[in-house]
């Protein structure tokens, strides 16, 4: 809708107003009249990739195209890791409400042939993430390492020290504990 005014000294035109009786009443105009915008352009039947090729366009790049700096791939894997454990926790959780004996199954799973791969595979966004939380607590707490080679040092550490914690301690097996209490 467009908003014209009628006043004999100056032809204003308002285009938009919440209250539009009362910002003219301010302003001096008296009389409103309330027209209907016609519609510049009706809505296309083609798509974007359509109309882009039929004008000889490129399509949008897709995100892949982009080299990230390893602050932001830290970052999209602390939020991806931070999903990945939710779901895990929430799958191992209706497993257990379900009647599972869940230590038991990742017992087995520990001591098959693939348990080395599974550790690390299982722990792996379990040490990156919390590495992560540290790293934002320790920023949080000393503003002064918060800047642009500091985060991307910090972000090599944190990748680099991640896979080595996970590699070790996908080869490590606790001894099962004794079921009488005694050591």
């Amino acid at each position: 809708m467009i908003l014209r005014t009628a006043a004999a000294s100056s032809r204003k035109a308002v285009a938009c107003c919440m209250f539009p009786k009362a910002a003219l009443g301010r302003q001096g105009y008296t009389k409103v009249q309330v027209l209907q915008a016609a519609y510049l352009s009706t809505a296309s039947k083609e798509t974007y990739t359509e109309r882009q090729a039929r004008t000889g366009r490129p399509v949008s790049p897709h995100v892949t195209i982009y080299k990230f700096p390893i602050t932001a791939l830290t970052s999209i894997s602390t939020r991806v890791t931070g999903g990945v454990l939710t779901v895990g926790l929430t799958g191992i959780s209706l497993l257990a409400l379900g009647g599972a004996d869940v230590p038991m199954l990742m017992s087995s799973l520990g001591n098959s042939m693939v348990g080395v791969p599974a550790k690390v595979l299982f722990g792996f966004p379990l040490i990156f993430h919390y590495g992560s939380g540290l790293r934002h607590f320790f920023w949080d707490n000393n503003p002064n390492f918060l800047n642009n080679k500091g985060v991307a040092e910090a972000s090599y550490i944190l990748l680099g020290s991640t896979v080595a914690i996970s590699l070790v301690s996908g080869f490590v097996t606790l001894a099962p504990s004794s079921s009488d209490g005694k050591k």
